[in-house]
């Protein structure tokens, strides 16, 4: 056997064990990444579900408020007149609650 077939003989053997190493540890990194990776989108849905658990709640209890509870302003503009019990326009008294609180 010549000197140089024992060189390639040699190296390829050589770069038979390099290149198992590499992809050894090449699938290592792949591997620990991906479980990473996966206990990253397991805490993602644990906290997804959560926040859909809270707004539940948030809206079943928005629900359960009883309307007269709750102060809505009309900022827009009245068309018409509001009369109150006496004949009277109460848009006066509305005005005067509104500055009241301002």
């Amino acid at each position: 056997m010549s000197t140089s077939a024992t060189f390639q003989t040699e190296l390829v053997a050589i770069m038979e064990v390099l290149t198992k190493a590499a992809v050894t540890e090449i699938s290592k990194l792949v591997d620990d990444g991906y479980a990473v990776l996966r206990l990253e989108i397991s805490r993602s849905h644990l906290e997804n579900e959560e926040l859909k658990r809270q707004l539940a709640i948030q809206m079943d209890t928005k629900r359960r408020t009883p309307q007269s509870s709750i102060t809505y302003i009309n900022t827009g503009v009245c068309r018409g007149h509001l009369y109150n019990d006496k004949g009277r326009t109460a848009m006066g008294g509305l005005l005067n609650l509104v500055r009241s609180y301002m």
